[in-house]
């Protein structure tokens, strides 16, 4: 067994920087130093192959006591030379791991309520004592509380910390930059399944970019009270709301479909809860690689697969 060391990545350098760059206002950035002077994040410098996957090990310690859970990044082995190449995992990434992992309520049917699933389907209970005994590990040594404020907003995820980093824009309709993403491409075996995705993606995009003009964070489901408009009247913000509720069914339609397609077509968890696949179709035995594909991230927390 290969003996792994690690380097923490909870340094002054690394706290300073992300106070500088963390959205919201001062009691955010108190929270994120409360949250941070209590624990230790420290991963492994090297990483570990198995199969066509690699993973980083990270372990999250509670400073002055012997409490520890730790975590594994999986990625596609495609992405090895490019991860050796800078830093691997950023604080801001394990932070929304940890909370990812333990964020797990302790009442069943709050559970399968927040993951659309049916409490009497054994799947569904299978995979919450799964998820239960994968968060008890972090609820030894950190509150509720604590675990739900790493959702942190940040401007930009650095890169080894260099601010200067000249970020390259890939072309997301290349199947092949999309492999080297770390994408799983999926070929739908019909047509309609296709077309019907892509209305439901430029559906949620349009509605998205609507209610992001009203400050809203689609990954973090906050509204920017600055970028909030001003309302001269009660129509005007009836308007905004049913803008937010398009939104919000747009994306349960989004999330429903993909969550029929992830069954049908057996997409399994391979090690990482969050897995990136791009959606394109064939026919017969020649895969069209004329359309668009339609790239999705699945956080498994919210699928039964």
């Amino acid at each position: 067994m290969v003996r792994l060391n690690y380097q923490s990545l909870v340094t002054k350098e690394n706290i300073k920087y992300y106070l500088s760059i963390i959205k919201g206002n001062e009691q955010t950035k108190k929270d994120f130093i409360n949250l941070i002077s209590k624990i230790d994040i420290r991963i492994s410098t090297e990483p570990v192959i198995v199969g066509n996957e690699f993973y980083y090990k990270i372990w999250i310690l509670k400073k002055g006591t012997k409490y520890k859970a730790h975590i594994k990044d999986y990625y596609s082995l495609e992405l090895l030379n490019k991860k050796l190449q800078s830093s691997p995992i950023t604080l801001a990434e394990i932070l929304e791991m940890i909370r990812i992992n333990a964020d797990v309520p302790d009442d069943f049917e709050e559970y399968c309520e927040m993951r659309f699933q049916d409490p009497s389907d054994p799947v569904c209970r299978s995979d919450y004592l799964d998820d239960l005994r994968r968060a008890e590990r972090f609820k030894k040594f950190l509150s509720q509380d604590e675990i739900r404020s790493m959702s942190f907003s940040f401007y930009q995820h650095d890169n080894n910390n260099n601010r200067e980093q000249k970020i390259e824009v890939l072309d997301m309709n290349n199947i092949s930059n999309l492999k080297s993403l770390g994408y799983t491409i999926v070929l739908l075996n019909d047509k309609k399944e296709y077309d019907k995705l892509a209305d439901l993606d430029n559906t949620l995009e349009y509605y998205a970019k609507i209610t992001e003009s009203y400050g809203f964070d689609r990954y973090t489901y906050e509204f920017n009270e600055k970028l909030f408009p001003v309302t001269k009247d009660d129509r005007e913000m009836k308007n905004i709301k049913k803008d937010i509720d398009d939104y919000n069914q747009a994306l349960e339609e989004y999330t429903n479909y993909l969550q029929y397609l992830i069954q049908k077509y057996k997409i399994k968890q391979s090690g990482n809860i969050i897995k990136r696949i791009a959606f394109t179709f064939r026919t017969g035995t020649e895969q069209q690689m004329n359309n668009k594909p339609i790239p999705a991230i699945v956080d498994y927390r919210f699928f039964i697969t």
